[in-house]
């Protein structure tokens, strides 16, 4: 199944790519917060431009 969603622990990158038009949705992983944008290829090559490959992580799943 292909990752189509991209996640971050860090809320100052995320507001970065919400200052930029990105959207997010708020996920609860192990009692932390993560940020959880849909991917694009924009969001992909900007993430991979802008921040550290261990920065954020690719998954299929939204766990509410």
């Amino acid at each position: 199944m292909e990752n189509n969603l991209i996640k971050l622990f860090d809320p100052l990158k995320a507001k970065m790519l919400a200052d930029n038009g990105f959207e997010y949705m708020l996920e609860d992983i192990g009692g932390k917060k993560a940020y959880v944008f849909c991917v694009s290829e924009e969001l992909l090559s900007f993430s991979q431009k802008c921040f550290e490959k261990n920065s954020f992580f690719l998954d299929n799943t939204l766990r509410f």
